[in-house]
């Protein structure tokens, strides 16, 4: 600085001493008005000298679309991912079953409170009420002389609420009633294979399906392509 050397030697007159001073303390207020004006960026918006600046609300709106993005990949992968691994016959007995829903079923007398209970019953399987169903039919097959139907319609109850292990047993006693009787003996077969397919148990299934194809019965078409499917 011009002067810099008569001022430190005190070569200077009193009014170039004066002036000499003002721009020294000048200087050092210029510096340390920096210095804390850096400071405070540094600390409240991360900038610092030297250092390529990056807009922080830019930062924030790629870190947001990148993980939108992994979301959106997770929403329509993972079902992708559930449907190729879901065996091809387990696919086929959910459509299935969502096309062979029952409706308006038969209501026979009885005492009046079974009566009550059975219409009831029959109200829940046209809304497709299923948890209805199952606690209907529960109360039913526990009365003194619980039907076929209480049982057939508490396995379809289960079989539809995806409880496929009392669907198969609800079925089975069904089965095992329908010996002597004629009806529902097609319908027991369909729902019960179904219910066999649900719960993994192919070797029933198979067995249960072929005889719905040789008896040439009631959905014998989709029993062979379930049939089919197994066998791949």
């Amino acid at each position: 600085m011009k002067g810099l050397e008569d001022y430190v030697n005190k070569k200077s007159s009193e009014a170039e001493l004066e002036s000499m001073t003002q721009k020294l303390l000048q200087t050092k207020f210029d510096r340390e008005q920096k210095d804390d004006w850096a400071n405070k960026l540094r600390i409240e918006h991360q900038v610092s000298r030297n250092t390529p600046q990056r807009s922080s609300f830019r930062g924030r709106i790629r870190l947001l679309t990148a993980v939108a993005a992994v979301i959106a990949i997770g929403l329509f992968a993972v079902p992708l991912v559930q449907n190729l691994l879901t065996p091809e016959y387990q696919q086929m007995a959910d459509v299935f079953l969502q096309e062979s829903i029952i409706s308006t079923p038969v209501v026979r007398k009885g005492e009046d409170n079974v009566l009550e209970a059975r219409l009831k019953l029959a109200e829940s399987i046209n809304d497709q009420d299923y948890e209805q169903v199952v606690e209907l039919a529960s109360q039913l097959v526990k009365t003194t002389k619980p039907k076929l139907e209480d049982h057939f319609f508490l396995g379809i109850g289960h079989l539809y609420e995806q409880s496929y292990e009392p669907a198969v047993e609800a079925l089975e006693k069904a089965r095992e009633l329908a010996k002597k009787e004629v009806n529902f003996q097609e319908e027991i077969r369909w729902y019960l294979s179904l219910a066999y397919l649900k719960s993994e148990r192919l070797e029933d299934a198979y067995l249960g399906l072929s005889e719905i194809v040789k008896l040439n019965g009631w959905k014998a078409d989709k029993a062979a392509e379930l049939l089919e499917a197994i066998q791949k």
